[in-house]
């Protein structure tokens, strides 16, 4: 047995020559793995480009975004990578508290995350124009602005109207 001959290596190890039938167990923690299983191993945590962070006053989490859909959340157990539902670059984040959150992006891409997962919220498909900065005004509501003066109007508490284009201005 190799027991613990790897251990403080890093990525290469060396171990004794084998000679017979042999049960070996590996385990690699190399970077944030999303559901797709494509894992990023350098640079860590991931290599796309972040473009804005949000954290609520507590400072309890943190929630960054950027291209290809990238969406990293921190934690006291560290940063992990979540499924937006979208490979569009998502260029802005806000939220009213940790289980509040909206994400804004290209192709008027709207992402809402509930504390447990990221969704489109209903109704929020108004545009395909990108969607440039979010303000998370309350739980469940949002301003978002985009390309071509976009102003929509958001809310997951009114069930008749979701969301609205703004045309006040």
């Amino acid at each position: 047995s190799a027991g613990s001959a790897c251990a403080g290596q890093g990525a290469t190890c060396k171990l004794p020559a084998v000679t017979g039938p042999m049960r070996v167990r590996a385990q690699f923690n190399l970077g944030l793995c999303p559901p797709s299983g494509f894992c990023w191993e350098n640079p860590l945590p991931q290599g796309n480009d972040l473009i804005q962070v949000w954290s609520p006053a507590d400072g309890s989490t943190v929630v960054a975004v950027g291209a290809g859909g990238t969406v990293l959340h921190h934690d006291q157990n560290g940063w992990t990578q979540r499924d937006a539902g979208t490979t569009g670059t998502l260029h802005s984040v806000s939220g009213s508290s940790p289980s509040s959150i909206f994400a804004v992006g290209d192709g008027g891409a709207v992402r809402y995350f509930d504390g447990g997962r990221w969704q489109t919220p209903p109704g929020s498909n108004l545009t395909t124009e990108a969607l440039n900065g979010i303000y998370a005004s309350s739980p469940g509501a949002a301003f978002a602005v985009g390309a071509n003066a976009t102003l929509l109007l958001g809310s997951l508490l009114d069930p008749q109207k979701p969301w609205t284009p703004d045309i006040s201005l």
